[in-house]
């Protein structure tokens, strides 16, 4: 079977190759042998970017999830939790006890109940990180165990907007979450801290 290369040859500068890529009419990759024998090139996989309207969702999800501390209502966090979750220094299965302190976390995530969701907003800022940005923005890799895909995020919600400020009223563990969506649902499978 003969295929109808494009004319548009790539020709490798050194003579000890013994091939040349093409691309076939319909947009193929194929290496060509100087034996006149030919075989499909490797495709390479490309990240897909992260989608606008993902980033959107996760950020309106962030934004529910830090109100509620502002609610001090942690049902919304307690509903959002996986079962397999992650901590820096080990995945846990979620049990009774690990709710009831995360429960008291959330309770406490706001230091100075004077404060409001439009001050947290005005104070602080909101990054949702794909793994790569984060282990740049980190200087450091995750744990192995951090086992996440291109399509989940890492919100970060506890730097804040003035560096150097002192104007912290939030306690920071709560405000690095690793958050999913399944089946059309977010939900929070990590947190960024032990």
């Amino acid at each position: 079977m003969k295929i109808n290369l494009v004319l548009s040859i790539l020709f490798i500068s050194f003579s000890f190759f013994a091939q040349t890529e093409a691309v076939t009419k319909d947009g193929k990759d194929v290496i060509l042998y100087k034996n006149g024998t030919w075989k499909y090139a490797k495709t390479k996989k490309v990240a897909t970017p992260i989608s606008g309207e993902l980033k959107a969702e996760a950020t309106e999800f962030s934004m529910l999830l830090v109100h509620s501390y502002f609610n001090r209502d942690c049902s919304v966090f307690q509903k959002s939790l996986v079962t397999d979750f992650l901590t820096f220094k080990e995945p846990l299965k979620l049990r009774d006890e690990h709710m009831t302190k995360i429960c008291e976390s959330v309770l406490r995530a706001v230091i100075d109940s004077s404060k409001t969701f439009m001050d947290y907003l005005n104070t602080y800022k909101m990054d949702l990180l794909s793994r790569a940005e984060l282990e740049a923005k980190m200087k450091t890799k995750l744990p192995a165990h951090f086992n996440t895909t291109d399509a989940e995020f890492y919100f970060l919600g506890f730097e804040l907007m003035q560096p150097g400020s002192t104007k912290t009223f939030i306690q920071n563990d709560l405000y690095a979450l690793v958050l999913r969506k399944v089946e059309g649902k977010w939900q929070v499978k990590g947190i960024l801290s032990d």
